[in-house]
């Protein structure tokens, strides 16, 4: 059963880089529709995942706001932008401040060094 939940978790994952990137492709083209919709399928997949893994999958959540952000800055809807880079920013920095609580408790109470 725990391989067959991996199996899944991979393909959503898979599946997600291949939306992202393929939304990354029609943003460099100024076809914004078409990457709005592909980011936000893995957006939805990420958030998906990030359900049993939310250390795991917290920053590429980010990432895809971020995108969103500036594809909205593009379109000029200066609203949606500012919330999408605002939920960016705050998943960021939540994953920064986990990663480095993970850290200082993998250490044994010592911060490892990068």
């Amino acid at each position: 059963m725990r391989q067959v939940l991996k199996e899944i978790e991979m393909k959503l994952h898979d599946r997600a880089i291949i939306l992202n990137d393929l939304a990354n492709s029609y943003a460099m083209k100024m076809q914004y529709s078409k990457a709005i919709e592909r980011y936000k399928e893995a957006l939805a997949l990420y958030i998906e995942l990030a359900k049993t893994k939310p250390v795991k999958y917290g920053l590429p959540i980010a990432h895809v706001f971020s995108n969103l952000s500036i594809i909205y800055l593009h379109l000029q809807k200066y609203d949606e932008s500012e919330e999408l880079h605002h939920n960016a920013i705050n998943l960021s920095s939540m994953e920064y401040h986990i990663h480095n609580f993970m850290r200082f408790f993998i250490g044994n109470g010592r911060f490892l060094q990068d």
